[in-house]
């Protein structure tokens, strides 16, 4: 919709004072600079109080094997349910990643794009489409 977006997660569950403090310096600063719009600013923040905070990183994804099974149960009315099973192990996780700013106790500043096409597999996925079509 043309507007930029703030996505936060705090990486714990006891300092979201230090979240609130991240997010209140982010909007502040996006104040005076404002995001490009199509743009989602992914944060992560330590769970720690925020004087013990080491810096802030600007970061990019770092990456997950992949997830385990889902898990099958039956809800209280006897309908199937499934939760996604827990994430994989870090596959990714080196410096410049968000898992590596989070580990050294850093806030993690991710840009984050809307569109994910795969821009570079149009052309290779047109031409596919193309020969099936006139087979």
């Amino acid at each position: 919709m043309g507007v930029p977006a703030i996505a936060v997660s705090l990486c714990g569950s006891s300092h979201f004072h230090t979240a609130a403090q991240v997010v209140k310096k982010v909007v502040e600063g996006a104040k005076v600079r404002p995001l490009p719009v199509d743009r989602i600013l992914n944060i992560n923040v330590p769970d720690c109080a925020y004087d013990e905070l080491k810096g802030w990183q600007v970061t990019r994804l770092g990456a997950r094997h992949r997830a385990e099974d889902m898990i099958h149960d039956v809800d209280p009315r006897g309908h199937s349910i499934y939760w996604i099973g827990p994430p994989g192990a870090k596959q990714d996780a080196g410096p410049g990643t968000d898992f590596y700013a989070i580990e050294t106790q850093c806030v993690s500043l991710t840009p984050l794009q809307v569109d994910l096409t795969a821009h570079d597999t149009l052309a290779a996925l047109a031409q596919w489409v193309t020969s099936e079509t006139e087979q």
